[in-house]
Protein backbone atom coordinates (compact mmCIF):
# COMPACT_ATOMS: atom_id res chain seq x y z
CA UNK A 1 0.00 0.00 0.00
CA UNK A 2 2.55 2.73 0.93
CA UNK A 3 4.70 1.76 -2.34
CA UNK A 4 1.06 2.54 -4.36
CA UNK A 5 1.10 5.68 -2.72
CA UNK A 6 4.94 6.55 -2.93
CA UNK A 7 4.06 5.78 -6.50
CA UNK A 8 0.74 7.70 -7.12
CA UNK A 9 2.81 10.81 -5.43
CA UNK A 10 5.51 10.43 -8.07
CA UNK A 11 3.28 10.22 -10.87
CA UNK A 12 1.11 13.46 -9.37
CA UNK A 13 4.92 15.57 -9.06
CA UNK A 14 6.05 14.41 -12.72
CA UNK A 15 2.64 15.59 -13.92
CA UNK A 16 2.85 18.38 -12.20
CA UNK A 17 6.43 19.50 -13.43
CA UNK A 18 5.47 18.70 -17.02
CA UNK A 19 2.30 20.81 -17.08
CA UNK A 20 4.25 23.78 -15.03
CA UNK A 21 7.39 23.40 -17.66
CA UNK A 22 5.65 23.08 -20.60
CA UNK A 23 3.74 26.66 -19.77
CA UNK A 24 6.90 28.49 -19.02
CA UNK A 25 8.34 26.91 -22.34
CA UNK A 26 5.09 28.07 -24.52
CA UNK A 27 4.93 31.67 -22.45
CA UNK A 28 8.67 31.95 -23.69
CA UNK A 29 7.84 30.96 -26.88
CA UNK A 30 5.34 33.25 -27.68
CA UNK A 31 7.45 35.95 -25.86
CA UNK A 32 10.20 35.38 -27.88
CA UNK A 33 7.98 35.44 -31.21
CA UNK A 34 6.10 38.74 -29.93
CA UNK A 35 9.79 40.20 -30.15
CA UNK A 36 10.79 38.74 -33.61
CA UNK A 37 7.59 39.89 -35.11
CA UNK A 38 7.78 43.37 -33.60
CA UNK A 39 11.38 43.86 -35.05
CA UNK A 40 10.53 42.41 -38.22
CA UNK A 41 8.13 45.73 -38.72
CA UNK A 42 10.87 48.22 -36.88
CA UNK A 43 10.51 49.55 -33.63
CA UNK A 44 8.11 51.93 -35.12
CA UNK A 45 5.10 50.58 -38.00
CA UNK A 46 2.76 53.04 -39.56
CA UNK A 47 1.34 55.77 -41.46
CA UNK A 48 3.22 59.30 -41.52
CA UNK A 49 0.26 61.77 -41.00
CA UNK A 50 2.07 65.14 -40.14
CA UNK A 51 5.86 66.23 -41.45
CA UNK A 52 7.22 68.92 -39.60
CA UNK A 53 11.14 69.53 -41.44
CA UNK A 54 13.31 66.43 -39.68
CA UNK A 55 10.72 65.50 -37.37
CA UNK A 56 7.76 62.96 -38.32
CA UNK A 57 4.10 61.80 -36.53
CA UNK A 58 3.31 58.35 -37.21
CA UNK A 59 -0.16 56.72 -36.83
CA UNK A 60 1.34 53.35 -35.40
CA UNK A 61 0.07 50.28 -36.63
CA UNK A 62 0.07 46.53 -35.17
CA UNK A 63 0.57 43.63 -37.41
CA UNK A 64 -2.17 40.84 -37.86
CA UNK A 65 -0.84 37.64 -39.02
CA UNK A 66 -3.83 35.36 -40.37
CA UNK A 67 -2.25 32.34 -41.93
CA UNK A 68 -0.20 33.32 -44.87
CA UNK A 69 -1.63 37.04 -44.82
CA UNK A 70 -0.67 40.15 -42.65
CA UNK A 71 -3.06 42.84 -42.04
CA UNK A 72 -2.71 46.16 -40.25
CA UNK A 73 -4.37 47.45 -37.88
CA UNK A 74 -4.34 50.79 -36.18
CA UNK A 75 -3.28 50.82 -32.52
CA UNK A 76 -4.51 54.53 -31.78
CA UNK A 77 -1.23 55.88 -30.47
CA UNK A 78 1.20 58.58 -32.92
CA UNK A 79 4.27 58.46 -31.97
CA UNK A 80 7.18 60.79 -33.28
CA UNK A 81 10.44 60.22 -35.05
CA UNK A 82 13.16 62.71 -35.75
CA UNK A 83 16.01 61.62 -38.50
CA UNK A 84 19.62 63.39 -38.41
CA UNK A 85 22.18 63.64 -40.96
CA UNK A 86 23.02 59.90 -39.99
CA UNK A 87 19.75 58.46 -40.88
CA UNK A 88 19.20 55.70 -43.60
CA UNK A 89 16.17 56.50 -45.86
CA UNK A 90 15.00 53.06 -48.04
CA UNK A 91 12.46 53.17 -50.49
CA UNK A 92 11.26 49.69 -50.73
CA UNK A 93 8.58 48.56 -53.88
CA UNK A 94 7.31 45.44 -53.11
CA UNK A 95 5.64 43.87 -56.57
CA UNK A 96 3.00 41.17 -55.97
CA UNK A 97 3.66 38.39 -58.06
CA UNK A 98 0.42 36.06 -57.08
CA UNK A 99 -1.74 35.67 -53.81
CA UNK A 100 0.74 34.37 -51.86
CA UNK A 101 4.44 35.76 -53.56
CA UNK A 102 5.65 39.53 -53.43
CA UNK A 103 9.27 40.68 -54.31
CA UNK A 104 10.67 44.08 -53.13
CA UNK A 105 13.25 46.09 -54.70
CA UNK A 106 15.09 48.43 -52.07
CA UNK A 107 16.76 51.84 -53.42
CA UNK A 108 17.99 54.59 -51.96
CA UNK A 109 15.52 57.49 -50.55
CA UNK A 110 16.07 61.10 -48.66
CA UNK A 111 14.26 62.48 -45.94
CA UNK A 112 12.09 64.64 -48.81
CA UNK A 113 10.57 61.10 -49.61
CA UNK A 114 9.24 60.86 -46.43
CA UNK A 115 5.15 62.38 -46.87
CA UNK A 116 2.06 62.02 -45.33
CA UNK A 117 0.29 58.90 -45.46
CA UNK A 118 2.88 56.86 -46.41
CA UNK A 119 3.82 53.37 -44.93
CA UNK A 120 6.95 53.75 -42.72
CA UNK A 121 9.08 50.92 -40.48
CA UNK A 122 11.45 52.85 -38.08
CA UNK A 123 14.09 51.61 -36.56
CA UNK A 124 16.39 53.66 -33.89
CA UNK A 125 16.24 54.94 -30.33
CA UNK A 126 13.69 55.96 -28.21
CA UNK A 127 14.22 59.33 -26.00
CA UNK A 128 13.18 60.72 -22.84
CA UNK A 129 10.27 62.20 -24.61
CA UNK A 130 9.29 59.12 -26.30
CA UNK A 131 10.47 60.06 -29.91
CA UNK A 132 12.32 57.50 -31.52
CA UNK A 133 15.62 59.07 -33.34
CA UNK A 134 15.89 57.41 -36.62
CA UNK A 135 18.57 55.13 -37.52
CA UNK A 136 16.80 53.50 -40.56
CA UNK A 137 13.41 54.23 -41.80
CA UNK A 138 12.10 52.07 -44.95
CA UNK A 139 9.24 53.78 -46.98
CA UNK A 140 6.63 51.15 -48.03
CA UNK A 141 5.30 51.73 -51.83
CA UNK A 142 3.33 48.79 -53.36
CA UNK A 143 3.08 48.16 -56.62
Amino acid sequence: MKTMVRTLIAVVIILIIAVLGYKIYTAHTANVLNKAIIKEYGDLYGYVNKVDNEIFTVSKQKVIKQGNRTMNQDTGQTIKFKCNKDTKVIKRTIYSINKSKAEAKDQAGSLSDIKVDKLVSVWGKSGADGTITAETVVLMEFN
